[in-house]
């Protein structure tokens, strides 16, 4: 059996883990290639704000209760185009069998803009 632990958060954690688990524990900045291991624990998590990594923010827009088809199509068009002009790319629109709509859009941040600017435009 091969194994590692992968950790995300500090070295403190590599070492003790290592130590406790028999196991190879690493920093995830310098994991290798792990299809040839028959066990990999990954340890980490998100904290409150935008982690450097993430530069894609989702958010989701609901279309209110809309029966007529012609009336839903403008309003998923004018949703797409106010989210156009706020910087935002519509990725995904899906009609409800209940005449609503959900639509998914994204942003990403700008070369040389910070995370925390694309998490604000969402």
């Amino acid at each position: 059996m091969t194994g590692i632990i992968i950790c995300g958060s500090s070295t403190l954690c590599e070492e003790t883990l290592s130590e406790k688990a028999g196991v190879t524990a690493i920093p995830d900045s310098v994991a290798p290639d792990i299809s040839h291991m028959s066990t990999v624990v990954y340890i980490g998590g998100f904290y409150a704000g935008c982690p450097s990594e993430v530069r894609t923010m989702y958010k989701t827009v609901t279309i209110k209760y809309t029966p007529k088809v012609k009336d839903m199509a403008q309003r998923i068009e004018d949703a797409a185009n106010e989210m156009e002009r706020s910087g935002l790319e519509l990725v995904s629109c899906t009609v409800m069998p209940s005449a609503k709509a959900i639509l998914v859009v994204k942003t990403a941040a700008a070369d040389g803009g910070s995370d925390a600017e694309a998490a604000e435009q969402i």
